[in-house]
């Protein structure tokens, strides 16, 4: 079809009108490729009248499906760092720590700082990593994870300068390509923060809920107890446990609306959600300090991390135990 061939009448059925006996009455329709939204009860089509294109709103649901489903591939198992005769827990944590202070001072995308923290963790899964190289597999993922989101890449000596000059620039160029090999070159893996706006759009939400939903999994990008957690669980979790803390008062914490656009029931996200809870109640006194710090941030977060809800200590305690209330 050309451009000045005007407009497509029906662009509901696909019809094949060549000779070829294959093809012969071959019809098909459209919303065959698609979710039937055949929805539950009290679920509101989110995609009803969304007239921006980039929402994708046909086809949206499918998306999260197939996110949800390739992301099994990159949940790593609590062991994952069996592998490493250095490199331990703390070492990991503390630099995922360093890191996110590092995405704050060159302001990049959460999107490139859940990338990075993820290439770290698959290449330590599979890779024994000296403790003195494991600043520079932190930088080497970095510069790998701005190249796929980040529009201005960042200069190697860049990189170099916020390691104090520890490596030079030959031995962070060799460390992108193992990576990378490591990798098979597969760098198209959902993270939490991909599921997020989606999620979100399940209900309406204030600001300061997407905040401390993009809190909550920056604290579990630190703690290496969620890498066993699927990224759209941790993601959900996030979101059931932001709603409760802040909207103490509300009806239902989650609803039949966002079990169904996240793919989630209640019951289902309740160890991810202990955990998250556990880490909101212990933050003051973490030696990770980084989350805290960058979402104090009042012009970008909204001082979310010191928000007065947070301070309640007794719903938060409740979540740790999975005593949550005003729970479907």
């Amino acid at each position: 079809m050309r451009p000045d061939d005007g407009p497509v009448e029906n662009y509901g059925n696909l019809e094949c009108n060549c000779s070829s006996n294959k093809c012969k009455g071959l019809s098909l329709q459209i919303s065959d490729f698609f979710t039937n939204k055949n929805l539950p009860p009290n679920v509101t089509d989110i995609d009803t009248g969304v007239t921006d294109f980039t929402n994708c709103g046909e086809y949206a649901q499918d998306i999260i499906q197939y996110l949800q489903e390739i992301e099994k591939k990159w949940v790593l198992k609590a062991d994952f760092l069996r592998r490493q005769r250095e490199v331990s827990c703390n070492s990991r944590g503390i630099l995922i720590d360093w890191i996110i202070n590092v995405q704050v001072h060159l302001k990049f995308c959460e999107e490139t700082l859940m990338l990075t923290v993820k290439l770290i963790d698959v290449f330590l899964a599979v890779q024994n990593t000296p403790l003195d190289k494991l600043q520079l597999l932190g930088i080497a993922c970095l510069f790998l994870a701005s190249k796929f989101y980040q529009q201005d890449i960042l200069k190697v000596s860049q990189l170099i300068y916020l390691t104090d000059n520890s490596y030079s620039k030959q031995q962070l160029l060799s460390t992108e390509l193992f990576v990378l090999a490591v990798m098979n070159f597969e760098l198209s893996i959902p993270t939490p923060i991909v599921f997020l706006g989606r999620f979100l759009l399940a209900e309406l939400h204030k600001r300061e809920v997407e905040d401390l939903c993009k809190y909550l999994m920056n604290l579990a990008l630190v703690d290496h107890e969620f890498v066993v957690y699927r990224s759209s669980e941790i993601t959900a979790s996030a979101l059931l446990l932001s709603r409760y803390v802040l909207k103490p008062n509300i009806k239902e914490a989650w609803t039949p609306g966002l079990t169904y656009y996240t793919g989630y029931k209640r019951f289902q996200l309740d160890s991810c959600v202990k955990k998250l809870a556990t880490k909101l109640l212990d933050v003051e006194i973490s030696e990770y300090q980084g989350p805290r710090h960058k979402f104090a941030l009042q012009s970008k977060y909204g001082c979310i991390s010191h928000h007065p809800a947070l301070s309640a200590t007794q719903p938060l305690r409740k979540a740790t135990k999975g005593m949550l209330t005003y729970l479907c």
